[in-house]
Protein backbone atom coordinates (compact mmCIF):
# COMPACT_ATOMS: atom_id res chain seq x y z
CA UNK A 1 0.00 0.00 0.00
CA UNK A 2 2.88 2.94 0.53
CA UNK A 3 4.00 1.61 -2.96
CA UNK A 4 0.70 2.37 -4.57
CA UNK A 5 -0.02 5.44 -1.56
CA UNK A 6 3.20 6.69 -0.63
CA UNK A 7 4.90 7.14 2.96
CA UNK A 8 1.90 8.13 4.60
CA UNK A 9 -1.52 7.74 4.50
CA UNK A 10 -4.72 7.22 6.32
CA UNK A 11 -6.88 4.14 6.73
CA UNK A 12 -10.85 3.67 7.66
CA UNK A 13 -10.64 1.41 10.67
CA UNK A 14 -14.21 1.09 11.35
CA UNK A 15 -15.53 4.06 13.12
CA UNK A 16 -11.93 4.82 13.76
CA UNK A 17 -9.34 6.66 11.25
CA UNK A 18 -6.07 5.51 11.59
CA UNK A 19 -2.73 6.96 9.83
CA UNK A 20 -0.16 4.27 8.76
CA UNK A 21 3.46 6.04 8.28
CA UNK A 22 6.30 3.56 6.58
CA UNK A 23 9.39 6.24 6.21
CA UNK A 24 11.62 6.69 9.47
CA UNK A 25 12.03 10.16 8.57
CA UNK A 26 8.52 11.06 9.02
CA UNK A 27 8.09 8.58 12.42
CA UNK A 28 11.44 10.69 13.70
CA UNK A 29 9.12 13.92 12.76
CA UNK A 30 5.80 12.35 14.73
CA UNK A 31 7.76 11.89 17.61
CA UNK A 32 9.69 15.23 17.66
CA UNK A 33 8.48 17.99 15.80
CA UNK A 34 4.14 16.60 16.20
CA UNK A 35 5.12 14.87 19.47
CA UNK A 36 2.14 16.64 21.02
CA UNK A 37 -0.20 16.03 18.25
CA UNK A 38 0.67 12.08 18.80
CA UNK A 39 0.79 12.32 22.48
CA UNK A 40 -3.23 11.03 23.17
CA UNK A 41 -4.33 7.49 23.12
CA UNK A 42 -7.84 6.60 21.96
CA UNK A 43 -10.36 5.11 24.63
CA UNK A 44 -9.42 1.51 24.07
CA UNK A 45 -10.60 -1.83 25.44
CA UNK A 46 -6.72 -2.09 26.84
CA UNK A 47 -6.91 1.25 28.83
CA UNK A 48 -10.29 0.81 30.16
CA UNK A 49 -9.82 -3.06 31.00
CA UNK A 50 -6.57 -3.37 32.04
CA UNK A 51 -5.48 0.12 32.60
CA UNK A 52 -7.84 0.67 35.22
CA UNK A 53 -9.78 3.14 33.31
CA UNK A 54 -7.46 5.00 31.86
CA UNK A 55 -5.42 5.24 34.56
CA UNK A 56 -2.30 3.88 33.23
CA UNK A 57 -0.66 7.54 32.09
CA UNK A 58 0.82 6.11 28.98
CA UNK A 59 -2.36 4.93 28.11
CA UNK A 60 -4.50 8.00 29.40
CA UNK A 61 -5.43 10.76 27.01
CA UNK A 62 -3.35 13.62 26.85
CA UNK A 63 -4.68 16.26 29.36
CA UNK A 64 -3.85 17.52 33.01
CA UNK A 65 -3.88 13.94 34.32
CA UNK A 66 -1.12 12.54 31.80
CA UNK A 67 1.31 15.48 32.03
CA UNK A 68 1.01 14.95 36.42
CA UNK A 69 1.90 11.15 36.19
CA UNK A 70 4.63 11.50 33.36
CA UNK A 71 6.22 14.60 35.27
CA UNK A 72 5.67 12.71 38.49
CA UNK A 73 7.68 9.22 37.18
CA UNK A 74 10.49 11.26 35.37
CA UNK A 75 11.19 13.69 38.36
CA UNK A 76 11.00 11.24 40.88
CA UNK A 77 11.43 7.98 39.31
CA UNK A 78 13.48 8.04 36.58
CA UNK A 79 16.24 11.09 37.48
CA UNK A 80 19.86 9.75 36.92
CA UNK A 81 20.52 10.04 40.84
CA UNK A 82 17.40 7.50 41.67
CA UNK A 83 18.87 5.21 38.50
CA UNK A 84 22.57 5.04 39.79
CA UNK A 85 20.61 4.17 43.41
CA UNK A 86 19.06 1.39 42.33
CA UNK A 87 22.00 0.00 39.96
CA UNK A 88 22.45 -2.78 42.34
CA UNK A 89 18.52 -3.73 41.77
CA UNK A 90 19.30 -4.24 38.14
CA UNK A 91 22.68 -5.65 38.78
CA UNK A 92 21.54 -8.63 40.54
CA UNK A 93 18.50 -8.90 38.33
CA UNK A 94 20.92 -9.37 34.87
CA UNK A 95 23.24 -11.85 37.08
CA UNK A 96 19.97 -13.44 38.12
CA UNK A 97 18.86 -13.61 34.30
CA UNK A 98 22.35 -15.42 32.98
CA UNK A 99 22.09 -17.74 35.95
CA UNK A 100 18.97 -19.23 34.54
CA UNK A 101 19.46 -19.11 31.11
CA UNK A 102 22.58 -21.18 31.95
CA UNK A 103 20.56 -22.95 34.48
CA UNK A 104 17.97 -23.70 31.23
CA UNK A 105 20.59 -24.65 29.10
CA UNK A 106 21.90 -27.57 31.32
CA UNK A 107 18.13 -28.89 31.80
CA UNK A 108 17.54 -28.90 27.90
CA UNK A 109 14.91 -26.64 28.87
CA UNK A 110 13.22 -28.33 31.08
CA UNK A 111 13.45 -25.76 34.19
CA UNK A 112 10.97 -24.28 35.35
CA UNK A 113 10.97 -20.56 36.12
CA UNK A 114 7.45 -19.69 35.65
CA UNK A 115 5.31 -17.80 38.81
CA UNK A 116 2.31 -15.83 39.01
CA UNK A 117 3.98 -12.55 38.36
CA UNK A 118 5.34 -13.90 34.97
CA UNK A 119 2.56 -15.50 33.72
CA UNK A 120 -0.05 -12.34 34.55
CA UNK A 121 2.85 -10.30 32.76
CA UNK A 122 3.16 -12.69 29.90
CA UNK A 123 -0.84 -12.59 29.59
CA UNK A 124 -1.18 -8.46 30.08
CA UNK A 125 1.87 -8.14 27.06
CA UNK A 126 -0.32 -10.50 24.65
CA UNK A 127 -3.51 -8.90 24.95
CA UNK A 128 -1.97 -5.30 25.08
CA UNK A 129 -1.09 -5.81 21.51
CA UNK A 130 -4.18 -7.69 19.98
CA UNK A 131 -7.04 -6.35 17.69
CA UNK A 132 -10.16 -5.76 19.44
CA UNK A 133 -12.92 -5.74 17.07
CA UNK A 134 -15.09 -3.55 19.25
CA UNK A 135 -12.08 -0.76 19.06
CA UNK A 136 -13.31 0.01 15.86
CA UNK A 137 -16.88 -0.89 15.85
CA UNK A 138 -18.04 -0.14 19.67
CA UNK A 139 -21.41 -1.64 19.00
CA UNK A 140 -20.18 -4.91 19.24
CA UNK A 141 -18.38 -4.81 21.93
CA UNK A 142 -21.23 -7.43 23.91
CA UNK A 143 -20.41 -10.18 21.14
CA UNK A 144 -16.75 -10.16 22.22
CA UNK A 145 -15.27 -11.08 19.23
CA UNK A 146 -12.92 -13.69 20.02
CA UNK A 147 -13.26 -13.15 23.75
CA UNK A 148 -10.26 -10.77 24.62
CA UNK A 149 -12.40 -7.96 26.47
CA UNK A 150 -12.91 -11.68 28.77
CA UNK A 151 -9.35 -12.20 28.84
CA UNK A 152 -8.32 -8.42 29.71
CA UNK A 153 -10.60 -8.43 32.31
CA UNK A 154 -9.41 -11.93 34.18
CA UNK A 155 -5.98 -10.94 33.32
CA UNK A 156 -6.28 -7.38 35.16
CA UNK A 157 -7.66 -9.19 38.22
CA UNK A 158 -4.76 -11.11 38.16
CA UNK A 159 -2.33 -8.55 38.01
CA UNK A 160 -4.57 -6.49 40.22
CA UNK A 161 -4.09 -9.42 43.34
CA UNK A 162 -0.43 -9.11 42.71
CA UNK A 163 0.04 -4.88 42.35
CA UNK A 164 -2.16 -4.99 45.39
CA UNK A 165 -0.28 -7.70 47.56
CA UNK A 166 2.99 -5.24 46.39
CA UNK A 167 1.27 -1.96 47.54
CA UNK A 168 -0.14 -3.56 50.93
CA UNK A 169 3.82 -4.87 51.81
CA UNK A 170 5.00 -1.59 51.36
CA UNK A 171 2.49 0.55 53.24
CA UNK A 172 2.93 -2.19 56.32
CA UNK A 173 6.91 -2.01 56.31
CA UNK A 174 6.73 1.86 56.09
CA UNK A 175 5.01 1.63 59.51
CA UNK A 176 7.44 -0.06 60.98
CA UNK A 177 10.31 1.50 59.81
CA UNK A 178 11.61 4.87 58.66
CA UNK A 179 8.66 6.48 56.47
CA UNK A 180 11.67 8.08 54.61
CA UNK A 181 13.73 4.96 53.15
CA UNK A 182 12.91 4.37 49.95
CA UNK A 183 14.10 1.57 48.28
CA UNK A 184 11.78 1.35 45.32
CA UNK A 185 9.77 2.82 42.92
CA UNK A 186 6.41 1.85 44.80
CA UNK A 187 7.98 3.25 48.12
CA UNK A 188 9.21 6.22 45.92
CA UNK A 189 5.67 7.02 44.91
CA UNK A 190 3.85 6.01 48.64
CA UNK A 191 6.24 9.34 49.93
CA UNK A 192 5.29 11.57 46.97
CA UNK A 193 1.47 11.02 47.15
CA UNK A 194 -0.21 11.74 50.57
CA UNK A 195 -2.72 8.60 52.05
CA UNK A 196 -5.69 10.58 50.60
CA UNK A 197 -4.27 11.74 47.60
CA UNK A 198 -6.20 12.34 44.72
CA UNK A 199 -5.95 13.14 40.94
CA UNK A 200 -8.31 13.73 38.23
CA UNK A 201 -10.52 10.90 39.96
CA UNK A 202 -7.79 8.60 40.35
CA UNK A 203 -6.82 7.51 44.39
CA UNK A 204 -3.33 6.74 45.21
CA UNK A 205 -3.33 3.42 45.78
CA UNK A 206 -5.04 3.42 41.83
CA UNK A 207 -1.79 5.89 40.55
CA UNK A 208 0.47 3.57 42.61
CA UNK A 209 -0.36 0.27 40.68
CA UNK A 210 -0.77 1.27 37.42
CA UNK A 211 2.37 3.37 36.90
CA UNK A 212 4.33 0.13 38.27
CA UNK A 213 2.52 -1.98 35.85
CA UNK A 214 3.08 0.44 33.21
CA UNK A 215 6.64 0.62 33.79
CA UNK A 216 6.95 -3.61 34.42
CA UNK A 217 5.19 -3.88 31.08
CA UNK A 218 6.82 -1.66 28.86
CA UNK A 219 10.14 -2.32 30.51
CA UNK A 220 10.26 -6.09 30.06
CA UNK A 221 8.61 -6.08 26.48
CA UNK A 222 11.02 -3.14 24.75
CA UNK A 223 13.80 -4.93 26.69
CA UNK A 224 13.46 -8.42 25.06
CA UNK A 225 12.39 -7.08 21.99
CA UNK A 226 16.05 -5.20 21.36
CA UNK A 227 17.78 -7.59 22.83
CA UNK A 228 15.79 -9.63 20.41
CA UNK A 229 16.67 -8.06 17.42
CA UNK A 230 20.63 -7.51 18.99
CA UNK A 231 21.16 -10.97 19.26
CA UNK A 232 19.35 -11.76 16.07
CA UNK A 233 21.89 -8.74 14.27
CA UNK A 234 25.12 -10.12 15.28
CA UNK A 235 24.36 -14.05 14.35
CA UNK A 236 23.45 -12.85 10.93
CA UNK A 237 26.99 -10.49 11.09
CA UNK A 238 29.17 -12.41 12.24
CA UNK A 239 32.60 -9.92 11.26
CA UNK A 240 30.28 -7.33 14.35
CA UNK A 241 30.16 -10.47 16.08
CA UNK A 242 33.34 -11.06 15.97
CA UNK A 243 34.36 -7.65 16.91
CA UNK A 244 31.96 -7.36 19.83
CA UNK A 245 33.43 -9.92 21.77
CA UNK A 246 37.16 -8.93 20.68
CA UNK A 247 36.15 -5.29 22.17
CA UNK A 248 34.60 -7.03 25.54
CA UNK A 249 37.78 -9.23 26.18
CA UNK A 250 40.22 -6.17 25.78
CA UNK A 251 37.89 -3.15 27.84
CA UNK A 252 35.95 -5.42 29.93
CA UNK A 253 38.00 -9.03 30.04
CA UNK A 254 36.27 -12.35 31.01
CA UNK A 255 36.83 -12.48 34.75
CA UNK A 256 33.95 -9.57 35.29
CA UNK A 257 30.58 -8.74 34.43
CA UNK A 258 30.01 -5.88 32.20
CA UNK A 259 28.65 -2.81 33.94
CA UNK A 260 27.51 0.54 33.14
CA UNK A 261 30.27 2.02 33.72
CA UNK A 262 31.95 0.02 30.87
CA UNK A 263 29.70 1.36 28.29
CA UNK A 264 31.83 4.35 27.52
CA UNK A 265 34.81 2.07 26.60
CA UNK A 266 32.37 0.00 23.96
CA UNK A 267 31.95 1.51 20.77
Amino acid sequence: MADDYGSIFSLRLGSERAMVVSSWQMVKECFSINDRNFATRPNMAVSRYMGYNSAVFTLAPYGPYWREIRKMVVLELLTSQRIEKHKNVRTSEVKYLINELYLLSLKNGDGNVGNQVKEAIKKGLYLSGVFVVSDVIPSLEWMDIGGHVKAMKQAAKELDIVLGKWVDEHVEKRKDCDSDKEADFIDVILSTLSKDAELFGHGRETIIKTTTLILILTGSESTAETLTWVLALLLNHHHILKAAQEELDIYVGRKKWVEESDIRNLS
